[in-house]
């Protein structure tokens, strides 16, 4: 195992800045939290030391740490760099890390390193040369403040299967963030001593939706510590419109309207989101209200959606039910006369009867229902209001979409990004296709299947190769005008985008295409192998978008998969089962 290690060992970029030190002397260390202390596996089982802003922010949860940045340090032992090998810890320089004055772990208690000089035995680590400096103060290129899951139970990044995440896990994971971490590592870099770079986290760990609402309060102190001429925000969290439960399953799940709030503190501050969206954005995509409000419009194939409140559900169910779907009708005879087909004929199209109930701030498909008749509607509206600890106000409900199967198209960039100019339809980085094979007894749909090209020519479209180019043309020009869209709601375009879209070929050479989602950042890549690596890049990238004069050229990024984070572990530690599958990018 030892030499599994040695061999997975991934220099960092840049060089050894200093190649000889004395004891004593001063030095900056590029400090990561995921090096040190005794935790590399999930989120509940870390509880590394951290330099901290101050005593409040050590004391009291959430807590706020810098979890990654240049920190100063003293020389513990003269050092010269021909002693250097970098599969033998022993031979790194042996610093103590200092000066910062306030130290934390997430779940611990403080250490004042002014008072407790005892305490410094914590603090003593040997450095890998990559990652030393002599002190110079050079603020890093990069403030990132980052919100993630902190509680007791971790959250399962879900692997493996069809509906899995694959190898880089669920997004709000820490099996994805460390993937994000490690690409943003090497891609920014800690440049050289002619060309100083770095970044620098400020992480806070939430464990509930009452700390995200007292996180909102930090923001001002939170940015008088971020020392990056860029700023930027992550917030790896789920929202939703739920009450907070203990139950394992719903870890990484905050209500939505607190995170909303929180998330626009922070920009009130002048710190610009990057993930998952801007707040007003990621408050449309993620509590799906698009979904009705563009329904009536013909170009953007958006299936017939009203909503139904709360309070008209409670009242009477059956006459929500009949209420709901004389308004898909009434507006699927208005979308009718918009597009100048003229009206819905009762004799050439049936009243709708079957659809498909759906819930905001909802993942995962876990909050929808199939129909059929006004009967089984009343049904299902309070089956979903009244879930105990749903909080939600009002209920949508969608006609029924008969299709073959799902495509997912990703788009990088947007309009005047992607394409030469307005009128070009956008084409997708990647599409993947998938299908659901039956629907339970309760209307969910099930069996979720991914698919590829070569499986619908073959199993499903009689090898209709024109029917799935016309497919394509048509969700192209789908999702462009969706992107249009989007610009009206945010002027700056999303880094990333996946938008489904439901196909059925109609004959010979055609297929009708509608629009289903529109995904926030971070959504599934179902497949694509190289799909977190792109989607991380965009990320980045979007970090230097607010003052594009001093953007930094990223560093080539190599690594194959997630690999435990350089200079973390000893290269004779005997690596754990999960770190072992990290290296060998396999299980």
């Amino acid at each position: 195992l030892a030499q599994v290690l040695r061999a997975a060992m991934i220099l960092p970029p840049g060089e050894v800045q200093v190649t000889s030190l004395k004891k004593n002397d001063q030095v900056e260390v590029f400090f990561m939290k995921d090096c040190y202390g005794g935790g590399r596996g999930p989120v509940a089982e870390g509880d590394e030391w951290c330099p901290t802003i101050g005593p409040t922010f050590a004391l009291k949860f959430p807590k706020v740490l810098k979890t990654d940045g240049w920190v100063p340090a003293v020389v513990i032992g003269d050092w010269d760099v021909s002693q250097y090998n970098p599969a033998q810890r022993q031979t790194w320089p042996q610093v103590r890390l200092m000066k910062e004055q306030y130290w934390t772990t997430r779940k611990s208690s403080l250490i004042d390193m002014a008072l407790e000089p005892q305490q410094h035995h914590r603090l003593i680590k040997h450095i890998d040369p990559h990652h030393l400096r002599t002190y110079s103060g050079v603020p890093p290129v990069l403030s990132i403040f980052m919100v993630r899951w902190g509680g007791f139970c971790a959250v399962n990044p879900t692997v493996e299967g069809d509906g899995g995440w694959g190898e880089s896990g669920a997004s709000v994971s820490d099996r994805y963030i460390k993937a994000f971490l490690d690409q943003l590592h090497d891609t920014v870099g800690l440049g050289t001593a002619a060309e100083p770079r770095g970044y620098e986290i400020w992480t806070a760990y939430v464990q509930n939706t009452t700390e995200v609402e007292t996180l909102a309060q930090y923001a001002p102190a939170v940015q008088g510590a971020m020392s990056g001429r860029h700023r930027a925000s992550f917030y790896y969290l789920w929202p939703v419109e739920w009450q907070d439960s203990s139950d394992p399953s719903f870890a990484g799940y905050v209500f939505g309207q607190a995170m909303i709030t929180m998330m626009r503190a922070y920009e009130a501050e002048g710190i610009t989101t990057r993930f998952p969206y801007n707040s007003h954005l990621y408050q449309v995509i993620a509590q799906k209200s698009w979904q009705a409000n563009l329904s009536v419009f013909p170009d953007l194939h958006v299936p017939i959606t009203t909503k139904v409140s709360r309070a008209m559900v409670l009242s009477d169910p059956m006459h929500a039910a009949q209420t709901a779907l004389s308004g898909l009708e009434t507006l699927r005879q208005a979308k009718a006369n918009w597009s100048g087909a003229g009206p819905v004929e009762r004799g050439s199209g049936a009243p709708i009867t079957t659809g498909m109930v759906k819930l905001g701030w909802s993942w995962e498909g876990t909050s929808v229902w199939k129909f059929e008749g006004v009967d089984q509607l009343a049904y299902q509206l309070p089956h979903a209001l009244l879930q105990p600890g749903l909080m939600g106000d009002s209920v949508m409900i969608q006609e029924y979409v008969h299709f073959d199967f799902e495509m997912r198209f990703f788009v990088i960039g947007t309009v005047g990004e992607v394409t030469g100019g307005a009128g070009e339809a956008i084409k997708p980085v990647h599409i993947t296709y998938n299908r659901w094979n039956r629907v339970d007894t309760e209307g969910k749909p099930r069996e979720f299947e991914k698919l590829n090209r070569d499986r619908i020519l073959q199993e499903i479209w009689e090898l209709d190769t024109a029917a799935l180019e016309n497919a394509h043309a048509i969700g192209s020009k789908i999702v462009t005008k969706a992107l249009y869209w989007l610009r009206t709601e945010s002027a700056e375009p999303p880094a990333v985008l996946r938008v489904d879209l439901m196909v059925k070929r109609t004959g010979p050479g055609t297929a009708h295409v509608m629009l289903g989602e529109l995904t926030e950042l971070g959504a599934c890549c179902l497949g694509w192998d190289e799909g977190p690596r792109i989607v991380n890049d965009a990320v980045i990238r979007s970090c230097f978008k607010a003052k594009p004069e001093h953007a930094v050229p990223l560093l080539p990024y190599s690594r194959a998969v997630p690999t435990v984070r350089y200079g973390c572990v000893p290269p004779d530690a005997p690596p754990t089962q999960s770190m072992a599958r990290d290296l060998n990018g396999q299980s």
